[in-house]
């Protein structure tokens, strides 16, 4: 912070010299973006102009200020009138499109990305997100042209873990787990840490019923989220209470001392034992018996 509060002593003072200069004005916002004065920093890069070899980084900066303010709608006005001043830009009209995709406007979303492709074919980002734009968009044949543009993605990009994983969703959503988990666990080779995609491919071995890899796949994902993990957690104990399963942990090892299960564990941990024992009430009377056992379930203690 600083040097940033260095840099704009000189960039101010340079500035009362010759106040409309692009280049400097592009400078004074990226220094008050660095120091997280966004409103500041607003303030100068919209003063670069469309000539200036720094308009749309200036542009761009702008726009994503403008999302983190949770103003997506000012974004894209914004993005919208640097359009008129730079018609031939695609990726103008690509950031356009994801912010339009964000507001759930999946028709400009999709014009826009289209435009962008039409100004450069072969950017394999551009296909990319507009695959995943008809992916999200309830709309007849959506399907089938997501899976062709995220094709024609994977086909500049075939190492692309984020793509890959993106066309196996495509094949999850259509209902062909066998395919979708061909693509979704060659994601997991290229991206490996990926919380999303780890949870992915424990969908497609859940809909294979392949329990114990989904629930493998489900805790890797688990480790690695931060926050909304509540649905990730329901899918690894489905339908069982905390109460209930407390219980049934503590029948089981009263019950099968053989297990090896200790309870030893903290709240958030798994634990390692198997519990195929019945689901009991506080008072042990029994509720009904567990069809599918529960391997690696958290332990609620």
């Amino acid at each position: 912070q600083k040097k940033y509060n260095e840099a704009l002593i000189v960039i101010d003072g340079m500035l009362k010299g010759v106040p409309d200069s692009p280049d400097l004005n592009h400078l004074g916002g990226v220094a008050y973006y660095g120091l997280k004065k966004n409103d500041r920093a607003i303030v100068y890069f919209e003063k670069v102009t469309p000539e200036s070899r720094f308009f749309q980084d200036a542009v761009v900066h702008v726009a994503f200020i403008y999302q983190e303010q949770k103003k997506n709608a000012v974004a894209v006005k914004f993005l919208e009138s640097a359009i008129e001043k730079d018609p031939d830009n695609p990726d103008f009209k690509y950031y356009l499109g994801t912010f339009y995709e964000e507001l759930e406007d999946y028709d400009n979303a999709a014009r826009r990305i289209k435009q962008a492709i039409e100004i450069e074919p072969d950017n394999p980002r551009y296909y990319f997100r507009l695959g995943v734009i008809y992916d999200k968009w309830n709309k007849q044949d959506a399907s089938m042209e997501a899976e062709r543009l995220i094709k024609q993605a994977l086909k500049y990009k075939p190492n692309d873990g984020y793509i890959t994983d993106s066309l196996g969703w495509v094949y999850y959503k259509k209902g062909d787990f066998h395919t979708a988990l061909k693509y979704l666990k060659r994601a997991i080779e290229l991206v490996p840490d990926d919380p999303i995609m780890l949870e992915h491919l424990g969908d497609a071995y859940l809909k294979l019923d392949d329990r114990p890899n989904a629930l493998k796949f489900y805790q890797k994902s688990l480790k690695m989220k931060e926050k909304d993990t509540d649905a990730l957690k329901e899918k690894i104990v489905p339908g069982v209470s905390r109460d209930e399963l407390a219980a049934a942990w503590h029948w089981a090892v009263r019950a099968h001392p053989e297990s090896g299960c200790t309870l030893r564990v903290t709240n958030d941990s798994i634990a390692k034992a198997q519990c195929r024992a019945p689901r009991v009430q506080a008072d042990d009377s029994e509720i009904s018996e567990i069809s599918d056992p529960m391997p690696y379930a958290p332990c609620p203690l």
